[in-house]
């Protein structure tokens, strides 16, 4: 099995940080020219681990797009897990809960971001809190806490290179074996039936780190790429004898007590999505069209430097300006026909003359409103409404 250093897959970006979180939480992984779109070895559903310094510190799944399970890449995963697992994203986010508990019982960044909310009259305002489940838990911050030496500010040379990744692709002869029950054949009918039962046995097998099922001081740290490459060969039958993994594996695996069962509500709740996703944001790009995934993909991609993007419980996305102040620049919502709604602090006259069909907002803060055809439109269009919206600040 191939192991994939993220030195070899991303660039190391830094951005203006978000105001009111630490000044390190600045960094975004882009994906290099030679990987991106599709990538034969990394298109579709598979199960990965992730790895510091050959260490596992995480395992995760990635079951390709919503439509079309086969398809996508999981890079857009590994991009965000080179600098989210780490802290070290602007975008990062913690529950209250979460974030109370990591402050008082980390050392380390802890010390930083207790400093950031303390700013807060209301600590819940917090830029670092998010009220509907945040992007990073207690487990990965106790991580990077144990690692900060090597993974804090002062290390941008070094990071990537110390991260890696392997993945177990799923046959592609098995996008013709998919089953559709009451409608559910897509991604979400694979992460089920196909990958959360083995993502759910490595995990028990392994207890990364960073895996939410994990009990802090209960990880593994010694656990290596052929370890668990050997796990998951043993899971799906080995490549000559690709299968899907039975409710018996884990115990045929030496697993006593691991269960494959896919039944419970948690368990289908957690096959969903993006670990490192907001509840939010799970909710934004499940409604999202084939197309309009594509464009938010490339939206964050392109994000400015001086720009994050965040979504809320709505659900929509927004386009931030990090400072002197977080403020928002343009929302984005879904339609039942597959295009988008916007709002913007961009004048109708700027809109008009990036192409957008504008209308004045009336009764709130948003200064234009238009729906887009994400097949459409060019998301250096949308970059440029964001830009014009910094303009008309009062700053």
């Amino acid at each position: 099995m191939t192991i994939y250093t993220a030195s070899d897959l991303f660039t190391l970006l830094e951005t203006i940080p978000v105001a009111g979180k630490p000044a390190w939480m600045n960094l975004r992984a882009a994906v290099r020219p030679e990987w991106r779109g599709e990538p034969d070895a990394l298109t579709g559903p598979g199960i990965y681990g992730v790895f510091l310094d050959g260490s596992l510190f995480y395992i995760g799944l990635y079951a390709g797009k919503a439509g079309r399970p086969f398809g996508g890449s999981v890079l857009e995963r590994w991009s965000k897990h080179a600098t989210y697992h780490i802290l070290r994203a602007p975008e990062v986010v913690f529950a209250k809960s979460q974030l109370d508990r990591i402050i008082a019982e980390l050392t380390g960044p802890a010390a930083d971001i207790a400093a950031c909310v303390a700013q807060e009259t209301d600590a819940a305002k917090s830029p670092l809190v998010e009220k509907h489940g945040g992007s990073c838990t207690f487990n990965k911050a106790r991580f990077a806490a144990r690692h900060w030496e090597t993974l804090g500010p002062g290390n941008e040379e070094t990071l990537l290179a110390r991260i890696s990744f392997v993945y177990y692709q799923l046959p592609r002869s098995w996008d013709s074996r998919r089953e559709t029950v009451d409608g559910e054949g897509g991604s979400r009918w694979v992460k089920r039936h196909w990958l959360r039962p083995a993502e759910k046995a490595l995990i028990e097998a392994f207890n990364p780190i960073c895996n939410g099922e994990t009990t802090p001081g209960t990880q593994r740290d010694e656990i290596g790429p052929d370890e668990v490459e050997k796990m998951m060969a043993a899971l799906f039958g080995g490549d000559g004898d690709a299968r899907p993994v039975s409710e018996n594996d884990g115990a045929d695996l030496g697993n006593e007590g691991t269960s494959l069962d896919t039944s419970t509500a948690e368990a289908e709740a957690e096959a969903e999505g993006d670990d490192d996703a907001t509840d939010g944001e799970r909710k934004f790009r499940a409604r999202l069209s084939t197309d309009g995934a594509a464009l938010v993909e490339e939206l964050s991609t392109r994000c400015p430097r001086s720009m994050t993007i965040g979504f809320t419980d709505t659900p929509d996305l927004r386009l931030y300006v990090n400072q002197p102040r977080r403020r928002v620049l343009l929302t984005m919502s879904t339609r039942a026909d597959g295009q988008i709604t916007c709002h913007t602090l961009a004048s109708v006259a700027l809109c008009r003359a990036l192409g957008f069909d504008a209308k004045e907002e009336r009764g709130g803060p948003m200064k234009a409103g238009f729906t887009l055809d994400p097949m459409a439109v060019d998301v250096t269009d949308l970059v440029a409404v964001g830009g014009a919206a910094v303009q008309s600040l009062d700053v």
